[in-house]
């Protein structure tokens, strides 16, 4: 009935596929679990491997990184039941009916998202920076997913009807870090499919130092500048996304070039601040805003890494 699909990248996955094997026990359907890893080091290859031995679970290897999107095609394409629940790998499963509420929306809903939250303030403060953007800026109460079903989709907890998927499947040619769920979002909303939001989240537990979350940040923000030539420079698109929004008005206003060096002078000082005890999001979000204009200026390549 339901095929769990998790991609792996440098994560221990036994304690998330510990959960879901206790829950798919008390099922009354059919339930597979399949692990496909991306290329991760060997630690972790040899960690994740010893799953592949367990109950419900198929575990793969792919001999070279293929990226965030080609890897969800090929779960897919590996899935035996009509319907495909995603989920990260750095995530845990934080409630006893998980699947069950999943399990409840068959044969309503063509997309279910069940949503995440992030846990308690950590008390290492090289993680608060993601903490902070994580649980102030990404993670979105039921209403207001409800509210922009579209803008709230992400990738890392939510089934859809394999039927549908084999139409509408992530765009290969957006191989790097960030936003391959805001494009199959943007995707859906173009064909028309209904997305159905519900309490059901689970913990993004993989929080990271805040010089490697910034690093991924720019990954991020070169990924958005080519999701967005993909879709034609879509202003549907564009309005799916904050930073985006802003970014098309301050271009509109010829101002992109100023923030650039302002943002520039002020690198350091912002560094900081969101590398120190206090990070603020004012800041992030300049930091965000600065960086994505000065990497217009210079338009990415296509991506080719994860």
């Amino acid at each position: 009935m339901i095929s769990i699909c998790i991609p792996i990248y440098n994560q221990d996955v036994s304690g998330l596929v510990e959960a879901l094997q206790e829950q798919v026990n008390t099922l009354p359907v059919p339930v597979e679990i399949l692990l496909l890893d991306d290329g991760s080091d060997d630690h972790f290859e040899k960690i994740n491997r010893k799953l592949e031995k367990t109950a419900f679970v198929n575990y793969s290897m792919l001999p070279e990184n293929v990226g965030r999107s080609k890897i969800r095609n090929i779960l897919a394409d590996k899935a035996s039941f009509p319907y495909l629940l995603f989920l990260d790998c750095d995530t845990q499963i934080v409630r006893k009916d998980f699947l069950d509420s999943y399990l409840a929306e068959t044969n309503k809903h063509t997309v279910v998202c069940g949503g995440h939250k992030y846990g308690e303030k950590p008390d290492n403060y090289e993680l608060l920076l993601h903490w902070l953007a994580g649980s102030k800026r990404e993670m979105k109460p039921l209403y207001v997913r409800k509210r922009r079903p579209y803008h709230s989709f992400m990738t890392g907890n939510f089934m859809i009807k394999r039927a549908v998927f084999d139409n509408i499947r992530f765009r290969e040619d957006l191989r790097g870090y960030g936003h391959e769920d805001t494009l199959f979002g943007y995707d859906l909303k173009k064909h028309g499919v209904s997305i159905h939001h519900i309490d059901n989240p689970i913990l993004h537990a993989g929080l990271e130092k805040s010089h490697h979350f910034l690093m991924k940040t720019r990954d991020g923000l070169q990924n958005l500048l080519i999701s967005y030539r993909i879709t034609g420079y879509d202003s549907d698109y564009a309005k799916m996304i904050r930073i985006l929004r802003t970014y098309r008005m301050i271009h509109y206003l010829k101002m992109c070039t100023p923030l650039s060096v302002l943002c520039k002078v002020l690198e350091k000082p912002m560094l900081t601040n969101l590398t120190g005890r206090k990070p603020c999001l004012w800041v992030f979000d300049l930091y965000k805003l600065g960086n994505l204009c000065r990497a217009s200026a210079n338009p990415p390549p296509a991506s080719t890494s994860r």
